[in-house]
């Protein structure tokens, strides 16, 4: 029988690192010096999408990043970050 233990710590993992960077998020919608994070979020509300929906889609935003981050080993790239909140619809 296979052990589903590797799966469930995968996941609690990843519940963990998503509560981090809607943290992340949330302090970068409340700081002055990330204007794109404010403008992307104001647009994707003003869209339509719930408070909860335009967070995730900046969550998402700043996951793709973190892993580009990870996967590169390279330090975190402002510009290209700005440059996918302004894509996002």
């Amino acid at each position: 029988m296979r052990r589903r233990s590797g799966t469930l710590k995968h996941w609690w993992k990843r519940c963990r690192a998503r509560s981090g960077a809607r943290r992340a998020i949330r302090g970068q919608l409340l700081a002055a010096d990330w204007p794109e994070v404010r403008t992307a979020y104001n647009r994707l509300r003003a869209a339509g999408l719930s408070d909860r929906q335009a967070v995730g889609r900046l969550v998402a935003v700043l996951e793709r990043e973190t892993d580009r981050m990870v996967d590169h080993w390279r330090p975190f790239d402002r510009a290209a970050y700005a440059t996918d909140l302004a894509a996002l619809s």
